[in-house]
């Protein structure tokens, strides 16, 4: 990269990845026979870390987090799936943006997850998948549901583009009827057959050729930044008669204490499933570098790999995330381009919420003062050995509770509110965290109980913004957020329009299209529990 050029900067981000499951990824006791040959060559040429984790293992806390740059406790309220981004909170998307970044998005967002369970607002769906762009701080998006919409809400009709996509294809009734079949489980993997769509129109796949679209359309006066969000590895185990081809009969070792619950063969094919969803995201990734490279832009693009959270995968007789072990909490973190170091592997403590603040620094967009996260670029070009000394993680009422993590490396210190001691493990002798040392280790314990991060209170902070819209001539849109803390978070919000409730929300965030505001004053307002309010007017001429 010559001096002054800023680079363009690719962000593959993946949803329920666990770290161990890399063809480069050998630290594990049992390697996996995955291959991610794409993956590997960015890791041969850059720097890869291993004790890579999430803000908080659930999708839209892990999301929004790193959006705003703000770890867990700090993120503006957004405790699980139900509570939404709010606008007030400004994103690192945004920022870039201002610096002169054209910015766009494909895929799976899910920053605001609480607008597409089945009890919001039927006017707030992604349909056109470019809902609230301009506030999350795009100038062009895809956006489409993930997985877990499709196999609870399966409404009749399309709600993204994606679907839409498929119906115009004759597809829609065959998604509609493969996530229907997948979610009637006691775990959402057990149905391992393939899929009945097409390779070119898997979810996937496509959102990836809406990607190189918007590439190929990009302005080439000014850099770009492309978030490309994959759904998989997350379950459902749907997969393509192709993918299932590759990956059938392969030998792929079996959970750690997988329990009772399923057999060695059911274990085997949701293993076999996973790792054809990890391949599939690699053989993309493999798509997307030789564009790059056939358009001349690969050596001046920062491209980092990572995912939200990862997946137990049947490890100790537990599927999914929200827990505090290595498998659910811990993430791949991929990390090459200009300037970076080649050929590295980093095993210090490190943390995906930090890519807000790096993305920034390679833009010399400037990082906030209030940013939780730190910039790993002096760690990328090699200038200093590390970040941090630890790094940190928690969740609240989660399926193992609500607990919060502290990790340097080595030991981590979990806190889980319905115990009364914290508990100590070493990852070194114990990967898989079965043996509490906390009782001889007293010393390391207290050290890092000293650093645990309390999750505290405030009054919610609610706001009103009313806006055109910028796809549909004459209609107005109005959101409404409620920015608080994740102790004390925001269920449902009001929006009312002079002195009528137009929306109720339950959630924290509320989004309304109107299709005509009468000339003259008009007084929008939010309101939240607890009589908090916010008020804006707009005049139309």
């Amino acid at each position: 990269m010559s001096k002054g050029l800023r680079p363009n900067i690719l962000f593959i981000y993946c949803d329920q990845h666990r770290p161990d499951w890399l063809g480069c990824a050998t630290e594990h006791p049992e390697d996996i026979p995955v291959r991610t040959p794409n993956l590997d060559r960015l890791a041969a040429g850059g720097v890869r870390f291993t004790n890579a984790v999430c803000p908080s293992p659930l999708c839209s806390p892990s999301r929004v987090s790193l959006a705003v740059g703000k770890e867990y406790h700090n993120n503006g309220g957004v405790l699980d799936n139900l509570q939404c981004h709010v606008f007030s909170n400004e994103t690192f998307y945004t920022r870039l943006r201002e610096a002169g970044y054209h910015t766009f998005q494909a895929g799976k967002l899910d920053l605001s997850k609480g607008l597409d369970i089945p009890f919001s607002i039927p006017g707030s769906k992604l349909k056109h998948g470019r809902l609230s762009m301009d506030e999350l701080g795009f100038c062009d998006m895809v956006s489409v549901i993930g997985k877990w919409a499709e196999r609870y809400d399966h409404y009749a009709f399309p709600m993204d583009p994606y679907e839409e996509h498929l119906l115009q294809c004759g597809l829609f009734s065959v998604n509609l009827s493969d996530m229907d079949s997948r979610r009637h489980h006691s775990c959402s993997r057990l149905r391992t057959e393939p899929t009945e769509l097409p390779d070119e129109h898997y979810k996937d796949n496509w959102v990836t050729d809406c990607a190189m679209e918007m590439l190929e359309a990009a302005p080439t006066d000014k850099p770009w930044f492309l978030q490309l969000n994959f759904d998989n590895p997350h379950d459902p185990s749907d997969i393509t008669r192709r993918m299932e081809n590759e990956c059938r009969g392969r030998s792929i070792p079996g959970p750690f204490r997988p329990g009772d619950e399923f057999t060695t063969a059911e274990h085997l094919a949701m293993r076999q499933n996973y790792t054809a969803q990890v391949e599939n995201n690699d053989r993309l990734i493999g798509v997307v570098l030789d564009e790059l490279a056939r358009r001349g832009e690969l050596e001046n693009t920062l491209i980092v790999y990572s995912s939200d959270h990862g997946d137990m995968l049947g490890d100790q007789g537990v599927f999914g995330k929200c827990r505090w072990q290595r498998a659910s909490v811990g993430v791949p973190l991929i990390v090459a381009g200009p300037g970076v170091v080649s050929d590295v592997v980093n095993d210090d403590p490190v943390t995906n919420l930090d890519l807000a603040a790096t993305f920034l620094d390679y833009a010399s967009a400037g990082i906030p003062d209030d940013y939780d996260s730190i910039s790993m670029k002096p760690v990328l070009d090699g200038s200093a050995a590390r970040t941090r000394d630890y790094v940190v993680s928690g969740m609240l009422h989660g399926p193992a509770g609500s607990w919060r993590m502290v990790f340097d490396g080595r030991y981590k210190l979990v806190r889980q509110d319905d115990s009364e001691s914290d508990m100590l493990f070493d990852l070194t002798s114990d990967p898989y965290e079965e043996i509490d040392i906390a009782s001889g280790n007293s010393e390391k314990a207290r050290e890092l109980a000293s650093l645990v991060p309390e999750y505290e209170p405030m009054a919610p902070e609610p706001y009103v913004i009313v806006r055109p819209d910028p796809i549909q001539p004459g209609v107005y849109n109005v959101h409404a957020g409620a920015r608080s803390s994740i102790a004390n978070p925001v269920f449902s919000l009001e929006i009312h329009h002079n002195s009528e409730k137009i929306s109720y929300a339950r959630t924290n965030l509320g989004v309304v299209k109107i299709p005509y505001l009468a000339p003259g004053t008009h007084t929008f307002k939010a309101v939240v529990p607890g009589g908090f309010t916010a008020k804006t007017k707009i005049v139309v001429e």
